[in-house]
């Protein structure tokens, strides 16, 4: 199995969109190519469940821009691997594009900050790539000029968080002070050109605490009516909701108060599971396990971290391992125990990964109607095209041999299910050959649920 970090590295950001394994460089570019047709005050939200790839997206958008107006501090052959991945041919939009500056904020990493807008001026002036081309004494010396008091009676923060940000050697006395508007006013025009706009993308804000969220949204519709600045939100809508409810009450509508602040609502693009699939995968895409495994992936539709811990935790399980079954004699009995292990085996831990409850309802024999929409999905039917297998299964399940698999599939899938979760037999329990199997099966999944359990990685 390839590795991939699900944090957004630097270098993991890079490579994403060289490989593109969430085949998003087009949604990227129409992004980007939306962004230099903005006029005035501006504000976006990007919709995406938790563990969609919306901070792979924005940080992606950012390296983009950088790349192009040479803020990123890359050497020149990472540098050519992002103009070459993207589609920077028109020569329009690449002039377009030098005029859209970024900076990225996490709101989660800031939330223990009282003044939501302390942190976003401290993010700012403490950017690297923006401020090689600011006038820093300029604007060390406004920070310096603006005393404890004004800061204090305007909106009650300390000055020592954003007066230390960036202290240059020698600095020119600027006797000026300013109200809190036309500070950030002048902060934004060091940070920009005449002709640029300043894009902030606001990441994470859905995590955030309740106060910390709320008075982010408040002071930056207040503070930042700029026309040269657009926010752009990457967040999950829903749970912002649920957060804004926490701070109004409960009977509060979020929802409808979050419309006020978004000038333009866009949903994170899904990503291609098989792409991706593919990408972080080693081996054969071919063996019955490995479809499964995609298969169960779809089947719960599961988000980006939820694909990474389910490989992860499906690389603990030795399938090939499973194979060698002792209790088990006779070849079409084989044939069918690696069916069933095969295909139980990813649904269990698929649906562990992305539910605990669920899962804890199929170990009790509580969930059958999971278990069965499952199984539907896998290669389990498949293989049993061939009428020894087919025929042996109904006769383990006590069915009648000649009746058709198809015509018994709900008998088929409850007698496994019971088999599996429901009455499981114990050594002194085993009776039959068809007893045999099924204390076989039993055994070998109590060997991979105890290795799971142990070995977890949750969505």
């Amino acid at each position: 199995m390839k590795s991939i970090e699900l944090l957004p590295t630097g270098k993991n950001i890079i490579d994403n969109i060289y490989k593109d394994p969430f085949h998003r460089n087009k949604e990227i570019m129409a992004f980007l190519e939306m962004l230099t047709t903005i006029e005035g005050h501006f504000s976006i939200s990007i919709d995406g469940k938790w563990g969609s790839g919306k901070t792979f997206f924005v940080k992606e958008c950012e390296l983009a821009l950088n790349v192009l107006n040479d803020e990123n501090g890359l050497d020149s052959e990472k540098r050519s691997k992002v103009l070459h991945s993207l589609d920077f041919s028109k020569d329009d939009l690449k002039k377009k594009l030098k005029k859209q500056k970024c900076i990225y904020f996490d709101a989660w990493a800031n939330d223990s900050y009282d003044n939501p807008i302390i942190a976003i001026l401290n993010t700012l002036i403490s950017s690297q790539s923006l401020l090689k081309q600011a006038d820093i004494k300029q604007l060390t010396s406004t920070l310096e000029k603006l005393t404890e008091s004004f800061f204090s009676n305007k909106v009650g923060i300390d000055l020592t968080l954003l007066k230390y940000a960036m202290k240059p050697k020698e600095v020119e006395d600027f006797q000026e002070q300013v109200s809190l508007h036309e500070y950030i006013k002048k902060v934004i025009n060091n940070l920009t050109r005449k002709d640029q706009r300043l894009n902030i993308f606001v990441d994470e804000l859905d995590r955030c605490n309740p106060r910390f969220a709320v008075k982010l949204l408040e002071q930056i519709k207040h503070y930042f009516l700029l026309d040269n600045v657009t926010f752009i939100f990457s967040t999950n809508i829903l749970e912002l909701s649920k957060t804004i409810n926490k701070f109004y009450g409960n009977d509060f509508r979020g929802d409808k108060y979050l419309n006020r602040f978004f000038d333009l609502s866009l949903s994170i693009p899904e990503i291609d599971a098989d792409s991706y699939f593919d990408y972080l995968i080693s081996e054969n895409s071919l063996l019955v396990y490995i479809k499964n495994e995609l298969a169960i992936i779809k089947f719960l539709n599961m988000s980006l971290r939820g694909i990474n811990n389910f490989i992860a935790n499906n690389r603990i399980i030795d399938y090939m391992k499973l194979e060698n079954n002792p209790e088990i004699f006779t070849q079409v009995h084989k044939t069918i125990y690696m069916d069933i292990v095969w295909s139980v085996v990813p649904i269990l831990i698929g649906v562990r990964t992305v539910n605990y409850s669920s899962y804890a309802e199929l170990l009790s024999g509580k969930n059958e109607k999971l278990f069965a929409n499952a199984l539907e999905h896998t290669e389990f039917w498949n293989l049993l095209r061939y009428d020894a297998s087919a025929s042996e299964l109904l006769s383990l399940c006590n069915l009648d041999k000649n009746n058709t698999i198809e015509d018994n599939k709900d008998n088929i899938v409850k007698t496994i299910y019971d088999k599996l979760f429901v009455t499981t037999l114990n050594r002194n329990q085993v009776k039959t050959k068809s007893d045999n199997f099924w204390y076989a099966v039993n055994q070998n999944l109590n060997e991979v649920l105890k290795t799971i359990s142990s070995n977890f990685h949750f969505e």
